[in-house]
This record gives structure tokens, sequence and C-alpha cells, in this order.
């Protein structure tokens, strides 16, 4: 759940659930909500609401209308519902995130020829295409001779191991942005991404980005050409 306010931080009367849910005390949550607030849907969870996950079997009547990030939202939101390609990512603060507020000194060299971002776990490495990103990273640093950044993740087991890529754990928000600036491109080999703040934090700081053509969501920002 989340809250929508208006430029003065005031309540507007509506929520947002932006995925599922998976207890009672979430429903009852919902419940409570809804009798002072109207809901709006963020489709910020892979393919939320068209997920068999949670306490409810049909999470598109839940909301009075969708903010989505798909191309075709018919075929996961009723095409009754009311709907527009907004997303969660889209709320990114260019103001905030430039490459004079996340580093001093602009005239650093690029370290890093790409970066690549995907923290722990079977779920991050699932929304991240680990499967597929373990071969490109041998590709793009082997036969590509590039550096790289594998950022997120400590012990891979699987990792193709390579002099020229460099391998860190999380990091703090901040210190991930000083990364990604001093790289010249943000590789997002993602499919079930439906909201990468990264790749609109990665525009704010003029860094190039190479996306998945199936991305979920994040789409939207790429020039494709053919």
């Amino acid at each position: 759940f989340r809250s929508v306010a208006d430029a003065a931080g005031r309540s507007n009367g509506w929520c947002v659930l932006s995925g599922p849910l998976r207890k009672q005390p979430d429903l009852d949550t919902y419940h409570e909500l809804r009798r002072s607030f109207r809901f709006l849907g963020f489709t910020s969870y892979t393919t939320f609401p068209s997920v068999n996950e949670g306490l409810i079997s049909d999470y598109r009547r839940l909301c009075d209308g969708w903010c989505h990030c798909f191309r075709w939202p018919d075929l996961y939101i009723s095409p009754e519902s009311p709907k527009e390609l907004i997303s969660e990512s889209d709320f990114v603060d260019y103001r905030s995130i430039s490459p004079r507020n996340v580093c001093q000194d602009r005239d650093l060299p690029k370290d890093f020829d790409f970066i690549y971002i995907c923290l722990p776990g079977q779920w991050k490495e699932m929304t991240k295409n680990w499967s597929l990103a373990k071969r490109c990273l041998s590709r793009l640093c082997y036969d590509l001779n590039l550096k790289g950044l594998l950022l997120g993740r400590w012990q891979i087991l699987d990792l193709p191991f390579h002099r020229n890529l460099t391998v860190k754990g999380d990091v703090p928000h901040q210190q991930l942005l000083e990364y990604l600036y001093r790289s010249r491109l943000l590789f997002v080999p993602s499919i079930m991404d439906a909201s990468p703040r990264i790749l609109a934090e990665a525009l704010c700081l003029d860094v190039p980005i190479l996306v998945h053509r199936q991305i979920l969501g994040g789409w939207k920002y790429v020039t494709t050409s053919r």
C-alpha cells in the first residue's frame, strides 16, 4: 500500500495497491482503507495484477483504475478497467539524481565499460534474468574485452570468472548511483522486471542503457533501431 499526495504532501483521497495481498492482515488493511480511500493499482511487481499469488484470485477488481507498465495491458488488466501508461520509475526525481548531485568530481574517468546489478536470491535472479546475464558477462568480458562491474552480491557459484569483471556486494543507494555514473553503459537483460527504477536513474545520469527487448517495464525509455 502507498499513499498518494498532492504537491504540498496532503492526502488526496487515493491509495495505491502495487502488489499481491499475501496475508489476511493485508486484506483486512485493504478493506479498512477502502472505507476512506479510492484505490489505484500500480503494476510494479512482475505481471501483477495477473499473478497467481496471495489471497485474491482477481486483483483487477480491487482498484478503480490502473497505472501500468505493459506494452499490451489488456493481457494483464481487464480491458474494461481505466488504465494509463504510467510506471513507478517515471517518478524518479531528475533534480536530485543528477551528475552534479551524485558525483562531486564530474570529470572522473569512466572506470567500467558496463555495470550489471543483481542481488542474491532466487526471485532476484529471476527478475534480473541471471541465467542470460551470466552468459553475456563471459562474452562481454572475454570476447569483447570490456571491463564490467557486477554489483549487489559476492558469492555466485556459477559466476563466469574473468579478470575484466569486478564483483562487489550490496552497497547503499548513493554509492550505487556513483558506480552507475562511473560506467559507460547500464546492462539490463531483465524480462520479468515491471518497474526498473535503475533505468530512469541511469538516464538522469546520462548513462546509456542496453535493455532486453522483451522487458515488461521500462521499454518505453529505449529508442530502438532495426
